[in-house]
């Protein structure tokens, strides 16, 4: 119980240090513990995803009952468009947000044939 307990805190100590590095070190830090980084250009993504990885060694990951959940090709945690639905998109600094009616998809209040026509131009 003890060596699994240590085990946390030190995992604990070891997400609190990853706040702290810079991209190269983040990359430093996964070569250490996994092999070649992925090629994340951001560091606060690879931060996350390394975080993610050591937390699960240290206090378990995901159940085999959610990892058949999220295997299945149609996945139930996507869900289906509903009329009144939002989604907005931020891209190198411009904010996109669509949404839905019954009929359609609307972008700045445009059908989507309307908007894929604005954007086309």
């Amino acid at each position: 119980m003890l060596k699994s307990s240590s085990r946390k805190k030190q995992a604990t100590a070891v997400v609190a240090e990853l706040i702290d590095m810079s991209l190269a070190d983040l990359r430093a830090e996964w070569q250490e513990r996994y092999g070649p980084p992925p090629k994340h250009r951001a560091a606060d993504l690879l931060r996350r995803v390394l975080a993610w990885r050591i937390q699960a060694e240290a206090f378990g990951d995901l159940d085999a009952a959610t990892r058949r959940i999220l295997a299945k090709e149609q996945n139930v945690l996507r869900p289906a468009a509903q009329p009144g639905m939002r989604l907005a998109r931020e891209w190198a600094g411009a904010a996109t947000r669509w949404s839905s009616s019954k009929a359609a998809w609307s972008l700045r209040g445009r059908p989507l044939e309307a908007s894929q026509k604005l954007r086309d131009t």
